[in-house]
């Protein structure tokens, strides 16, 4: 498994909709996870694809926000 992170988002509203935007999406098949830690919301995307390196999954991620937000 690859993942990498998109830091904390402000508000649990814009964490959701990150994930649901990029759930399931490309290839890859993106798992997203949004957790809450004091009053901030992480978002990890992750994906269960071994041959993608970090490098891979950022440029993808930033391909499918640029393309779907």
């Amino acid at each position: 498994m690859t993942s990498i992170s998109l830091g904390n988002i402000g508000c649990k509203t814009q964490a959701e909709k990150i994930k649901s935007k990029l759930q399931g999406q490309s290839w890859m098949n993106f798992e997203v996870i949004i957790c809450s830690m004091q009053n901030n919301w992480p978002v990890t995307i992750a994906t269960e694809d071994t041959s993608v390196t970090k490098k891979q999954l950022r440029r993808m991620v930033t391909f499918v926000l640029a393309t779907e937000l």
